[in-house]
């Protein structure tokens, strides 16, 4: 059977292969997205500014309202820290990086994601109407500006890969879009065919072929980047 990849869950992928048990830290957790499929064999905190989403993530673990900034936690007290498109809001991207280095114990791990510019339609997009889903986007970044940053934090880059916009797109976009509720394989429960292993239909098993075109290009056109991926460790 083939079944749809999502890159969206690539940081918690990350993280599995490493480890398979541990105290996380998400940073920016919103409802919980993330959260609902990082396995018990895991303790689970999510922060958020938003007590609203919080309430909706607290089914998956843990909730604190706070952000990446100023995290209420003490040194080396966490595990791993998983931290998705969470920088391009934040009010000082360095400080939050710092942040996570000092709670994080020696050796541990961040799994993180970020939307990229080295795609000319995410920067063109950003300028045109510099917010995501009601929140402002305050930094833009190149892949290279994030792994400079990453190093002056005391991390070392042990993973990263990067997707095309078309990738990014369809599974960022899909649960937004109410047509496409007609076709679970692409709509926000997506994960569904990561984690739980569920066939795909035929309109699954066409995105499915979409993506791996672009993957192939993008092999050749990696300037057309729009996401990154990275597998961080505190050294």
């Amino acid at each position: 059977m083939k079944y749809v990849d999502d890159p969206i869950l690539a940081p918690i992928k990350m993280i599995l292969e490493k480890k398979r048990s541990g105290l996380i830290l998400d940073i920016g957790c919103g409802e919980g997205r993330a959260m609902r499929w990082i396995p018990e064999e895991f303790q689970l905190i999510g922060i958020d500014p938003d007590i609203r989403a919080l309430k909706n993530a607290k089914q998956y673990g843990s909730v604190v309202m706070a952000i990446g900034e100023y995290l209420p936690f003490q040194d080396m007290s966490i595990n791993i820290v998983l931290m998705e498109d969470v920088l391009h809001h934040s009010n000082s991207v360095e400080r939050c990086i710092c942040e996570t280095a000092r709670c994080l114990e020696k050796d541990g791990l961040l799994a993180m994601s970020e939307t990229v510019e080295e795609s000319p339609i995410i920067k063109i997009g950003r300028w045109l109407y510099p917010y995501w889903q009601g929140n402002k986007v305050t930094h833009g970044f190149k892949t290279s500006e994030i792994n400079q940053k990453i190093h002056k934090s005391g991390f070392k880059i042990s993973k990263y890969e990067k997707t095309g916009l078309f990738t990014f797109l369809i599974f960022e976009f899909a649960h937004h879009i109410r047509f496409l509720q007609k076709y679970p394989c692409i709509y926000y429960n997506i994960t569904d065919y990561t984690f739980a292993k569920q066939p795909l239909d035929c309109m699954g098993i066409i995105v499915s072929k979409v993506l791996k075109v672009e993957s192939t290009f993008h092999k050749f056109m990696p300037k057309c980047s729009a996401h990154y991926i990275a597998l961080v460790e505190k050294q």
